[in-house]
């Protein structure tokens, strides 16, 4: 049986008194915890751009819980956890609070950005935490009383792996109620548009990093001036003005990158928007040139990590308020932006 695992509940499931159902317990180990504490906030608030009062506050259709009482939910839980595991690292064997679900009908006029600031604040805390345990730590114990009084052993560990697993649950379920009541684009942080975050693989990331500029370049060969700075139908950039986004982009999360590897949580720069009218008049080898050593450094600098250094952190300063960065999410961000753009160009070339 699974340490913490009371024997009178399924053994597939880790303990929770969250109050919202049962989670199952997803093999995740101390990186991967530590990871999805950094960019939960960060995913969260991508599924939020763009919504509105009323999509936040409207019910699931199964008559369930809304956008912003899952949010209040979450930012409660993740409070628990971490009082949870301070006690767990400081005291022996320590009772452990129970999470306190509080007024869910009242969350639907709580205010947003106090709920979103709550929640990022506590998986931080508890990012933090973790960071300095070592191995017999996350081991360590303490238990929690049920309402009819009896009591069950848990550990550190399988406390972060439910905590870990309860938020991708409820942030499935935020992403399902965003799909059904609002727009279906996510911000990706640069100022050409929307993006979502693929799924990538360090590997696979730094393998396209190294053949985007290729294929761009084999792509455009022997294209003429006049097609190159045609503006898109809708109106939109023209091929070199993709181009030399793409390249000003790359540079960007680039300098992201090594800032934070290099500081402690810097603020990012923004990426600058003041030679896009003037990308026509570039010269389309140079700024392919441009894009291949930026891609060709950054896949270089991806290559030589370590696992804690994927999870350094930094900030974006935006209108819309920071926004919590991970190495590993700005890569991710950065190959999926390219892809977009790319098959952007593709689309323009068939035009």
């Amino acid at each position: 049986m699974k340490p913490g695992i009371p024997p009178f509940v399924d053994p597939n499931w880790t303990p929770g008194d969250c109050g919202c159902g049962r989670h199952k317990a997803g093999d995740i180990g101390h990186v991967q915890i530590i990871a999805a504490l950094r960019t939960n906030p960060v995913g969260l608030r991508t599924l939020l751009h763009g919504l509105d009062e009323a999509a936040l506050r409207r019910p699931a259709p199964d008559g369930g819980w809304s956008i912003k009482q899952l949010i209040d939910h979450l930012a409660a839980c993740t409070g628990t956890y971490y009082q949870r595991v301070r006690a767990m690292v400081y005291q022996e064997h320590p009772p452990l609070p129970r999470i306190d679900r509080g007024d869910e009908a009242a969350a639907a006029n709580r205010d947003l950005g106090e709920m979103m600031q709550q929640y990022a604040s506590n998986e931080a805390r508890l990012a933090n935490l973790l960071m300095n345990l070592n191995d017999a730590q996350w081991l360590r114990t303490g238990f929690i009383t049920l309402p009819d009084g009896r009591t069950y052993d848990v550990t550190l560990d399988g406390t972060m792996v439910h905590a870990v697993d309860h938020d991708r649950e409820h942030l499935t379920e935020i992403k399902r109620l965003r799909e059904a009541y609002g727009p279906q684009e996510q911000p990706g942080g640069c100022v050409c548009g929307l993006h979502y975050a693929g799924d990538i693989s360090h590997e696979q990331m730094i393998a396209e990093l190294h053949s985007h500029p290729r294929e761009l370049t084999a792509m455009l060969d022997g294209l003429d001036g006049q097609t190159l700075a045609r503006p898109a139908p809708d109106g939109g950039w023209s091929i070199k003005q993709l181009v030399g986004h793409l390249r000003d982009a790359s540079t960007t999360y680039l300098e992201r990158t090594i800032l934070m590897l290099n500081q402690n949580h810097p603020t990012m720069p923004r990426m600058s928007r003041d030679d896009e009218a003037n990308y026509n008049n570039n010269d389309l080898g140079q700024m392919l040139q441009d894009l291949a050593a930026s891609d060709e450094r950054f896949a270089q600098l991806l290559e030589s990590l370590t696992p804690q250094q994927w999870q350094r952190t930094g900030v974006r300063k935006s209108a819309d308020g920071d926004a919590e960065l991970v190495v590993d999410d700005t890569a991710v961000h950065a190959v999926d932006h390219e892809r977009e753009h790319i098959a952007e160009i593709k689309k323009l070339l068939n035009a």
